[in-house]
C-alpha cells in the first residue's frame, strides 16, 4: 500500500464531512428566503402596523447575528447546528418581540408618553418573557444531557441563541420601538381579530368533558407512541445507490496493545459476506502477510496505478519478496551449500529469474555458466558413453574416444578382443605410427620393430617362394649367408638331391670352397683335411703322371719308403722278365740290388704307376698285393678309384662320393648340397619366407656362427610373427607384447585405439570425475600427453579440484566457496556469493506461513538492505531516495492508522445503516471484541449510532423526559408560586409531545431517534410559552372577573400573541423541513411543525377548561395576593 492509498482512504472522511457540509450549506438562502417570507406574511399579517415586521426581525436578527458571532467560544459547532440554529432562534424567540410589542401597544393607548408606556410594558411583559424564556433555554439545554454530543451542540447554541434574543427584546427592540413610534402610528393598520368569547364560553362548559378526554387522549398517545419505529438514520434519495450499494462504515478505536488481536478479528471480517473491506493498520500496513499474499498484494497495487517507485524498480518478483522475508525473519542466515547443489540452482533458478539475473555481473554469469554442467555430483561420477562424454565436455566424439584410449591404456578397465597379427601391423602402420596424436604411442623400439611387423605379418608374402636374393634382402643379411640358409635348408630336405660331381671337381670343391667356409670347414678335421690335400693331388692328372722317387711316393700313399723302394725294384725287375711274371722271391732277392741301384741312380714311378702295380695281383707284382695289409690295399683301391674317375671324368652322387671318400651320407648330401650352390643350378631354389625363418629358428644352434644373438632373437620374432600371420592366429594384447617383444601397456594401448577407431565402443564408459582425475595426474607427469590432448595442466587441476568438492557433495559456507573457486582458478566476488546463497537459503529455507506487514517490510528494506553491500546492485542512488520518501509516505499513513496509544478499525460493509442483519452483525462484532481485545475499544459509525441509541434510547428517552418535564415544572412553579399549575401546564405540553409521536407512529416509517429527543426538549420549553402566557392572561383577569369571564379574557388577550408566533413556529418549521435536503433534519422540523400545532391546539383547547376546572387551586395564590 502506498501512502497516496492511504491518504485517500483517510481523505474519505474528511470528504465526506465537507460534501455534507456543502450539502447543508448549499441552500440556506433558498431555505431562509421562503421561510423568511412565511415570516414576514405572517407578522405583516398579524402586526398593527407595517413597520413592526422589521422591527422584530431587526432585534431578533441581531441576536441571531450575536450568537452566530459567539459561537466562537465553542471553537466549533457542528454542521447541523451552524445550518439550523439561526433559523430555530427566530422561531423560538419572536414571540417575546411580540409580547412586548403587544403590551407597549396596550399601555401606549392608555400612556400618552410613549417612555412610560414603554416602562409599563416592559415591566409588565418581563415576567412572560423571562418565564418564557426561561422554560425554552432549559428546555434547550436538557438536549446537553443527551448521549450524542450533537445534543450538548445544539442545546448550547439554541439556548444561548434564546437567552441572547430575549436580551435584544428587552434591549434593543424597546429602542427601535421608540425611536420609530411615531412611524408606528403612522403606518398602524387593522389586524385580525380574533373574537374568543364562543370558544371561551365553550371551553368554560366543556371543562369537565374536556379534563376527561384529556386523560383519556394522554393515556391513549402514550401507549400509541410506544409502538413508534424508531431509526437512527434516514437516508437520502441517491440515485447511484440505487446501481452502486452505498458503504455503510464501521469504525473501531482499540489500544495498540490490541494490534495482534485485531488481526483475527480483521480475517474474521474478510470471510464475512457483508463486509466489502477492512481498513485498519492490522490489515493495511499491519497486515501479517505471508510472502504469497505480500506478492499479490503489491503486484495488485501496482496494476491499480500505484506510484511506488519500489513496485517501478523492483517489480515484486515472488523470489524478491521472499527473500526480503527471508533475511529479516531469519536474520539473513547463511545454509552451507554443496558445491554441486549451488552450481544447479544457480543454472535453475537464478538464470531464469530476471530480478537477481540482471544483478549478477557478466564475468560472474559467464563462470557460472561454464560451471553449469558441472553440477550435479551423481552426472560426475556416473560412467558415460563416449558421446556423452563429448557432449559433457564439448568436445567430439572422437577425441573423447582417443582419451578414452589414453586412460585405459593406463588405467585398464575395459576388455578388447584379440587381433589378428596382420591387422594389429596393418593399423599399427597405417593408423598410429602417421598420426602424431598417436605416433607417441610406439616407442622407439616398438617403431623400429615396425617395418618388420609389417613385413613378416603379410600371409601371402610369407608363404610365396622365394629366391636367396630376394630372402636376403627381406631378412637384411648379405646374399652369402642366405645361400649357405639355402644350402642347409636343401641338404636337409629329404626330397632334395644334389647336384652330382666328378672326383676331381669335387676335391676341389672341398679344398678351395670348403675348407674356407667356416660354416664347413667343421666337416673336415685334421686327417681329413690332410686326406682333401692328398685326395686333391690324387685328382690332379700331372701329379699321378709324375715320376716320383720313393720318398715322394711314399709320403703321399703314406707308406714306409723302404717298402716302396722295393716295390718299386720289383716293378723295374719285373719289366725286365721275359713273361713279365716275377717270382715270389722277387721281392726279397732284387732288394740288395735295388738299394745298390738306389746308390747308384734313384728309380722313379709314377703315382699311377705304382697304385695300378700293386693292384694288378700277385702274379702280376711278384706277390706283393699279397703282402699289403687291409688298410693299404684299401688305401691303394682308394687312390685308383680317384685317379682313375678323375681321368676319366666321372661325377659321382653324393652317396656315391660318401662311400668314395668314406664320409656319411648326411655330411656328403650337405656337401654336396653347397658344392651345387656355389658350382650348381640353383635358379629352382625358391624357399619361403616362413620356411626360412623357420628353419633358422630351428636350427639356430646351427647358425650360430653366422648370427648373432639380436639377429636369433628378431628371427624368432619374424618366425612368431609369420606363422602367426599364415595361421591366421588372433591374439590378446598380453600374447601380442609377449610375441613380439614388445612393452604390453604399449600394445594394449594399441588394442584399444583400434577398438576406437573400428570396433565397438559401445561398452566403454568413463565417468568425469575419473576423467578429470586422470588428466590432472596424467598431464603432469607426461607433457607429451598434455600437447596431445592440448588441455592445459593449470586448467585440469582446477576442474578436477572443483569435480571433487562436487562428487564429495560437501556443504561449503560462502567464504569456504569463494577460496575453492580461487584455487579453481575461477575466483568469484564474496559478496554476490552471500547474496546468491542468501537467495538459495530464502526458497529453501523459508517457512511459507511466515508473515510480515508491509510497514515491517519497507522498514527492514529502507533501514537494512539499502545498506547492505550484498544489495547494492539492487538499488541506485534515485531508488534509495525513492525508498526512504516511500518509508516517509509510509509513516506518515501509518500515524493516521495508529496513533501513540489507539489504532483506527475501518470496516466497510454493505449492511444497510439499521437492520437485523446489521443488528445481528454488530453485536457478533461486539462480542468478537469483547473476547479478544484486552483493553478497551470504541465503536463508531451511523450503525453503531444507532445500534447504541437504540439500545439506550429507552432509558435516555425516559431521563430526557423526566429531565425536561422537571425543569420545566420547577420554572413554572416558581412563577406561579403553584404546583398545580406546572403539573396542568407540563401535562399539556406532554400529551401534545405524546399525540406527535402518536401521528408519527400511525404515518408509518421510521422516526429518526434524535427527532424525538430534540421535539421532547423543544416543544417542552417552547410551547410551554403559550401556556404560560394564557394562564398568566387568566391569573390576572381572575382578580376582577369569574371564571367564565375570566377564561374569555385570557383567550381574547393571548390569541393574537399566541397565533402569531405559533403560525410562525408551525409554518417555518414546515417550510423548512420541505425544503431541507437532510431527511433527518427535514423530519425533525416537520416533527416540530406538527408538535408545535399539536401543543398549541391543546393549550387553547384544554388548558383554559383546566384552569377553570382546578381553578380554587390555579387562583388561590393570586387571590390571595388580591
Amino acid at each position: 500500500m502506498n501512502s497516496s492509498s492511504l491518504h485517500s482512504f483517510f481523505g474519505r472522511y474528511e470528504i465526506t464531512r465537507f460534501r455534507f457540509k456543502n450539502l447543508l450549506t448549499s441552500c440556506p438562502k433558498k431555505r431562509y428566503r421562503s421561510a423568511l417570507a412565511i415570516l414576514l406574511v405572517v407578522l405583516l399579517s398579524m402586526s398593527g402596523s407595517w413597520l413592526e415586521p422589521f422591527l422584530f426581525l431587526t432585534s431578533t436578527g441581531f441576536a441571531v447575528l450575536a450568537n452566530m458571532g459567539t459561537n466562537i467560544v465553542f471553537g466549533s459547532v457542528s454542521v447541523i447546528t451552524a445550518s439550523i440554529a439561526a433559523i430555530l432562534q427566530l422561531i423560538l424567540s419572536m414571540d417575546y418581540a411580540i409580547i412586548l410589542m403587544n403590551r407597549y401597544r396596550q399601555e401606549r393607548a392608555c400612556e400618552p408618553n410613549k417612555t412610560n408606556a414603554m416602562k409599563r410594558a416592559w415591566r409588565n411583559a418581563f415576567s412572560s418573557i423571562a418565564s418564557s424564556s426561561t422554560t425554552t433555554v432549559l428546555g434547550l439545554l436538557a438536549m446537553v444531557f443527551l448521549s450524542l454530543k450533537i445534543g450538548a451542540d445544539l442545546g448550547f447554541v439554541l439556548a444561548k441563541g434564546v437567552l441572547l434574543s430575549m436580551v435584544c427584546t428587552f434591549t434593543v427592540l424597546p429602542g427601535l420601538i421608540l425611536m420609530f413610534d411615531a412611524l408606528i402610528t403612522k403606518t398602524a393598520k387593522k389586524t385580525p381579530r380574533l373574537n374568543m368569547d364562543r370558544i371561551g364560553a365553550f371551553s368554560y362548559r366543556a371543562r369537565h368533558v374536556t379534563v376527561v378526554l384529556f386523560a383519556v387522549l394522554f393515556v391513549g398517545a402514550y401507549i400509541v407512541q410506544g409502538h413508534m419505529n424508531i431509526v437512527t438514520s434516514m437516508p437520502k434519495e441517491d440515485p447511484i445507490a440505487e446501481v452502486f450499494a452505498p458503504a455503510n462504515p464501521v469504525i473501531v478505536l482499540y489500544d495498540n496493545d490490541d494490534e495482534q488481536n485485531m488481526g483475527a478479528i480483521t480475517k474474521q471480517l474478510e470471510n464475512n459476506p457483508h463486509v466489502s473491506s477492512v481498513t485498519s493498520f492490522a490489515s493495511t500496513l499491519g497486515k501479517p502477510l505471508t510472502a504469497s499474499q505480500m506478492t499479490d498484494n503489491l503486484q495488485d497495487m501496482s496494476k491499480q496505478g500505484s506510484d511506488m517507485a519500489l513496485s517501478a524498480a523492483m517489480d515484486f518478483d515472488p523470489a524478491l519478496i521472499n527473500l526480503l522475508y527471508y533475511d529479516k525473519l531469519a536474520n539473513g542466515e547463511l545454509h552451507p551449500i554443496p558445491v554441486g547443489a549451488f552450481f544447479t540452482f544457480v543454472s535453475s533458478d537464478i538464470a531464469n529469474n530476471e530480478a537477481f539475473a540482471g544483478q549478477i555481473d557478466e564475468d560472474m554469469r559467464a563462470k557460472l555458466g561454464q560451471l553449469e554442467k558441472f553440477s550435479d555430483a551423481s552426472t560426475l561420477t556416473q560412467p558415460m558413453k563416449a558421446e556423452d562424454l563429448a557432449q559433457f565436455f564439448d568436445m567430439g566424439v572422437e577425441d573423447v574416444k582417443k582419451l578414452m584410449v589414453m586412460y585405459f591404456t593406463t588405467m585398464g578397465g575395459v576388455d578388447v578382443p584379440a587381433l589378428t597379427l596382420p591387422v594389429f601391423a596393418n593399423f599399427a602402420a597405417n593408423n598410429v605410427a602417421t598420426d602424431p596424436t598417436y605416433a607417441g604411442m610406439l616407442d622407439q623400439n616398438a617403431a623400429s620393430q615396425l617395418d618388420m611387423l609389417c613385413t613378416f605379418t603379410d600371409a601371402n608374402a610369407m608363404i610365396a617362394p622365394r629366391g636367396s636374393a630376394e630372402i636376403a634382402s627381406l631378412l637384411g643379411v648379405d646374399a652369402q649367408t642366405v645361400q649357405l640358409l639355402f644350402t642347409y635348408y636343401y641338404a636337409q630336405a629329404p626330397d632334395f638331391e644334389p647336384a652330382s660331381a666328378t672326383v676331381s671337381a669335387f676335391a676341389r670343391f672341398l679344398a678351395n670352397d670348403v675348407a674356407a667356409q667356416p660354416a664347413f670347414s667343421g666337416y673336415l678335421d685334421e686327417a681329413a683335411q690332410a686326406q682333401l690335400r692328398m685326395l686333391a693331388q690324387l685328382t690332379n692328372p700331372e701329379f699321378t703322371n709324375k715320376q716320383m722317387t720313393s720318398a715322394e711316393l711314399a709320403a703321399t700313399l703314406g707308406m714306409d719308403t723302404s717298402m716302396v723302394e722295393q716295390i718299386m725294384q720289383v716293378y723295374y725287375s719285373m719289366s725286365q722278365m721275359p713273361d713279365g711274371n716275377p717270382t715270389p722271391e722277387l721281392p726279397t732277392q732284387l732288394a740288395p740290388a735295388v738299394r745298390a741301384n738306389n746308390a747308384a741312380e734313384p728309380l722313379t714311378l709314377s703315382l699311377e704307376q705304382l697304385v695300378n702295380f700293386l693292384l694288378a695281383g700277385d702274379a702280376e707284382n711278384g706277390g706283393l698285393t699279397s703282402q699289403l695289409d687291409p688298410a693299404a690295399l684299401q688305401q691303394l683301391e682308394f687312390v685308383r678309384t680317384i685317379t682313375t674317375a678323375s681321368s676319366m671324368g666321372t661325377a659321382f652322387t653324393y652317396s656315391e662320393l660318401a662311400n668314395l671318400f668314406g664320409m656319411d651320407a648326411a655330411s656328403a648330401k650337405m656337401l654336396c648340397t653347397y658344392y651345387t650352390a656355389l658350382h650348381g643350378d640353383t635358379s629352382s631354389w625358391a624357399l619361403s619366407m616362413q620356411a626360412v625363418v623357420n628353419f633358422l629358428v630351428d636350427n639356430s644352434s646351427r647358425f650360430q656362427g653366422m648370427l648373432d644373438a639380436g639377429s636369433l632373437s628378431q628371427l624368432t620374432i619374424a618366425q612368431n610373427l609369420i606363422n602367426g600371420s599364415v595361421a591366421g592366429a588372433a591374439y590378446s594384447p598380453q600374447q601380442l607384447a609377449s610375441l613380439v617383444g614388445m612393452d604390453a601397456s604399449q600394445v594394449n594401448g594399441l588394442y584399444l585405439l583400434y577398438v576406437s577407431t573400428y570396433g565397438d565402443t559401445s561398452s566403454w564408459q568413463l565417468s568425469v570425475q575419473d576423467t578429470v582425475h586422470f588428466l590432472a595426474d596424467t598431464l603432469a607427469s607426461s607433457p607429451s600427453l598434455a600437447d596431445r590432448t592440448g588441455l592445459g595442466t593449470t586448467d585440469i587441476q582446477a576442474a578436477k579440484t572443483l569435480v571433487d568438492a562436487i562428487a564429495s557433495e560437501t556443504p561449503y559456507t560462502p567464504e569456504q566457496l569463494s577460496l575453492l573457486m580461487a584455487d579453481a582458478g575461477q575466483p568469484m566476488d564474496q559478496t554476490e556469493l552471500e547474496l546468491l546463497y542468501l537467495y538459495h537459503a530464502s526458497t529453501q529455507h523459508s517457512d511459507p506461513a511466515w508473515t510480515l506487514s508491509i510497514e515491517q517490510l519497507l522498514r527492514h528494506l529502507s533501514e537494512n538492505m539499502v545498506n547492505d553491500p550484498r544489495f547494492q546492485a539492487f538499488f541506485d542512488d534515485g531508488l534509495r531516495a525513492d525508498i526512504q520518501s516511500l518509508q516517509h509516505d509510509i509513516d506518515e499513513a501509518a500515524a493516521q492508522l495508529k496513533g501513540s496509544d489507539h489504532s483506527l478499525m475501518l470496516i466497510n460493509t454493505a449492511l444497510p445503516i439499521e437492520s437485523a442483519e446489521t443488528t445481528a452483525f454488530l453485536e457478533e462484532l461486539t462480542a468478537d471484541l469483547d473476547q479478544r481485545a484486552s483493553g478497551n475499544y470504541y465503536l463508531m459509525g451511523s450503525s453503531v449510532m444507532g445500534y447504541e441509541v437504540i439500545n439506550s434510547f429507552s432509558n435516555e428517552m425516559l431521563f430526557i423526559t423526566l429531565l425536561t418535564a422537571f425543569v420545566i415544572f420547577l420554572v413554572v412553579a416558581i412563577t406561579f408560586r403553584s404546583l398545580v399549575i406546572p403539573a396542568i401546564l407540563v401535562s399539556i405540553v406532554q400529551c401534545g409531545i405524546f399525540l406527535v409521536f402518536s401521528i408519527l407512529t400511525l404515518q408509518g416509517g421510521g422516526v429518526y431517534y434524535l427527532a424525538l429527543l430534540v421535539l421532547q426538549c423543544i416543544l417542552m420549553g417552547a410551547t410551554i410559552d403559550y401556556g404560560i402566557l394564557l394562564t398568566t392572561y387568566y391569573r390576572e383577569k381572575r382578580k376582577t372577573l369569574g371564571i367564565k369571564d375570566a377564561l374569555i379574557a385570557s383567550y381574547n388577550g393571548s390569541i393574537h400573541t399566541i397565533a402569531t408566533s405559533g403560525v410562525i413556529m408551525i409554518l417555518m418549521t414546515a417550510i423548512i423541513g420541505a425544503v431541507y435536503p437532510d431527511p433527518m433534519m427535514g423530519q425533525l422540523c416537520f416533527a416540530l411543525s406538527e408538535g408545535f400545532l399539536c401543543a398549541i391546539t391543546l393549550i387553547l383547547v384544554v388548558l383554559p377548561g383546566m384552569l377553570a376546572m382546578f381553578d380554587r387551586f390555579v387562583t388561590k395564590r393570586a387571590s390571595a395576593q388580591a
